[in-house]
């Protein structure tokens, strides 16, 4: 009978790793091998093969004390997680069953605060025409998301000044299991800049980590907002308890916030564990902001696209509304290259060849005036040029050719390298767009 286990030697190589992955150079390579996670396996190798040592005769039985309190213990801790988690759903669940928010999607409009695509999901997967998100990118401070069937979504796609208009579309899948979640070939979420024209009913969440007993808990709270000011609260989020398995992990990894490199050792627990009750995996919050505002859920096979004709228009008018916003812009920039502008967007201009070649002369005054500034100003209209440029490079072949002359004699005259008063000398930035400089080559070579 030996006085310790053989089985020691899994702790010592636990260790020994733990101590490998302490040194920076080497705890790297370790860190891409999840040289963390290998002590799991070896500490449970340790304690299970002890007992069997134990159990054969092979130590004292004295030994099966440490399997006994190692499991014993973790097993304890575990349950208490799950005890808490259960108790906290209960209590979610009824506070959550007790809200009822009015609300008519014809004639409220639901806006998401701070959610990107928040309103995409229940566009898919209820009666909710249309959702909004807020935008303060937009200059109408929204988007609205709508689910639009296949050849809208195609004719959104192939249309340039569309997408330069921030009218996009994606595709969405379905399904709660990562593994056999399925694209939706019918239809596509379809959003674009749109400020809504009905009462807003708002919903924002708040993320907030705390503890219930031993269970860690990140709490969201959804608040929704109606018309009349009236608030309501709904409980949700996810819970971390520990697996039933002891996972201990052992491990370093890079802290980049700081740098630093940072070491540590827990038992691993099941993250982002559903609180609310429910019988998916995901998506159980926006399941229970669905209930309580009344939304009724649709099957995948009774999925209808949003009115086409009502689209059109809306994305007619995003169009034309940024059309005059980047025409005005550019005016500015014509104006007075070193003036400020807000938005240095012109990608529905460029992709209207009528419009870019009525604005054509203007637009070539405009990068006359920037090139011939230096000094100081430089740097204040190299924004404006480097924006004009590339309008020039996208004129269409005649009304490009009509130009040669003077475009060959404005690089002939404009230094390749600027070094204003004050910064770096640096390519000038009528020479840094390639695109034009390429095809005012073509011509100098045309004409030679």
């Amino acid at each position: 009978m030996r006085f310790l286990p053989l089985s020691f030697g899994f702790f010592l190589a636990t260790a020994a790793v733990y101590a490998l992955q302490m040194i920076p150079v080497v705890g790297i390579f370790m860190m891409f091998m999840l040289a963390m996670f290998w002590s799991a396996l070896l500490i449970n190798a340790g304690m299970i093969g002890t007992a069997i040592e134990a159990l054969a005769g092979r130590v004292s039985r004295w030994w099966l004390i440490l399997p006994l309190a190692f499991y014993g213990g973790y097993l304890s801790f575990a349950a208490a997680d799950h005890i808490a988690l259960r108790e906290l759903r209960a209590q979610y669940d009824v506070a959550n069953s007790r809200v009822s928010i009015p609300f008519d999607p014809e004639r409220q409009a639901l806006v998401f605060e701070g959610d990107g695509n928040g309103g995409s999901w229940y566009v898919q997967n209820y009666a909710l025409p249309v959702a909004y998100s807020r935008y303060p990118n937009h200059p109408e401070g929204f988007r609205s998301n709508r689910m639009m069937a296949r050849d809208v979504c195609a004719e959104v796609r192939g249309n340039p000044a569309l997408n330069a208009a921030g009218v996009w579309t994606f595709g969405f899948h379905d399904g709660d299991a990562i593994g056999s979640r399925k694209m939706e070939t019918r239809f596509c979420d379809l959003g674009m800049p749109e400020r809504p024209t009905l009462p807003l009913v708002t919903v924002a969440r708040q993320e907030e980590q705390i503890r219930f007993r031993s269970l860690p808990v990140t709490r969201i709270t959804t608040t929704v907002t109606t018309p009349d000011g009236r608030r309501y609260e709904l409980l949700g989020g996810v819970a971390a308890p520990l697996s039933w398995l002891p996972m201990p992990v052992m491990g370093c990894a890079l802290n980049s916030a700081r740098p630093s490199w940072e070491c540590g050792a827990q038992f691993s627990r099941n993250g982002f564990t559903p609180i609310v009750a429910g019988k998916t995996r995901y998506s159980r919050d926006a399941s229970t902001l669905a209930r309580a505002l009344g939304l009724r859920p649709v099957a995948i096979g009774e999925r209808q696209g949003g009115d086409a004709s009502l689209v059109e228009t809306k994305m007619a008018a995003v169009k034309e509304a940024t059309l005059r916003r980047q025409l005005a812009a550019v005016d500015r920039m014509i104006a007075d290259p070193i003036a400020k502008v807000e938005d240095w967007d012109t990608g529905v201009i460029a992709n209207r060849a009528e419009v870019l070649s009525a604005k054509a002369d203007a637009i070539m005054i405009g990068l006359e005036r920037a090139a011939a500034v230096g000094g100081d100003d430089y740097w204040k209209a190299r924004e404006s040029g480097r924006i004009l440029a590339g309008l020039v490079a996208k004129l269409p072949e005649d009304k490009f050719a009509g130009y040669g002359p003077r475009l060959i004699a404005l690089y002939r005259a404009t230094p390749a390298i600027a070094d204003g008063n004050s910064g770096p000398r640096e390519t000038h930035w009528l020479w840094q767009s390639e695109s034009l400089r390429n095809r005012v080559r073509l011509l100098e070579s045309a004409d030679l």
